[in-house]
């Protein structure tokens, strides 16, 4: 499945505090790229979870809706859960040759 979610990125000291509100998780990231990059990961293993246990995925919110203090990007993060699959079967066969 093909969705896209709003995401949050804070500045921090050291990085991106990155938020994504229709889930109500966080991550982190060490600059942008990789901010979009960990909000990609998270997202996608939230939804796979969720879609694993028969729950159904929240509706994403339009970018307009997202409350955002002084400071903060507001953006999107697009998934693709078949994907994110295929990566993971990949990684664990990997693993299991190597074991």
């Amino acid at each position: 499945m093909k969705l896209v979610y709003p995401v949050v990125f804070t500045m921090m000291d050291r990085g991106l505090l990155v938020y994504v509100p229709n889930l109500d998780i966080n991550t982190f990231g060490n600059n942008l790229l990789d901010a979009i990059e960990m909000a990609r990961d998270a997202i996608s293993l939230w939804c796979v979870c969720q879609e694993d246990n028969g729950v159904p995925l929240p509706t994403p919110s339009e970018i307009s809706e997202v409350e955002r203090k002084e400071g903060e990007i507001v953006t999107l993060v697009d998934i693709d859960t078949a994907k994110y699959r295929r990566m993971l079967d990949s990684t664990t066969s990997a693993m299991d040759i190597g074991a």
